[in-house]
């Protein structure tokens, strides 16, 4: 984003109320938008979020597929071996989904820190 001059202060001297608050508005607006604000706050637009991250779905996992099956062995509880590989199997699909979703926010907060 190009660096604009900064905008002087406006005079009071020979305007109404109503006009000074408009125009010291739209000054604060402008200078909003290309960070020259105290503390650094600054207008992010839309084609820089959009170039940094493209729409897509982040989510696979759309359901457990893990039911609880098991046994009942002695008095203890056994979970049944094809239900334990699939609820290993939901797991890592939940911690993929977690990390795509990390990167995406990650690439996002870069881009809105960058002048």
């Amino acid at each position: 984003m190009a660096n604009i001059t900064p905008i002087r202060d406006i005079p009071q001297q020979g305007l109404s109320e109503w006009e000074y608050a408009v125009l010291a508005a739209i000054k604060e607006n402008v200078e909003t938008i290309y960070g020259q604000r105290q503390g650094g706050v600054g207008a992010v637009f839309t084609d820089k979020v959009a170039s940094a991250v493209q729409a897509q779905n982040l989510q696979q996992m759309i359901q457990v597929s893990a039911v609880g099956a098991g046994f009942t062995i002695t008095g203890s509880d056994v979970a049944g071996l094809a239900d334990y590989r699939l609820l290993i199997n939901d797991v890592q699909t939940l911690a993929n989904d977690v990390a795509r979703i990390v990167t995406v926010l990650n690439t996002l907060i870069e881009a809105m820190s960058k002048p």
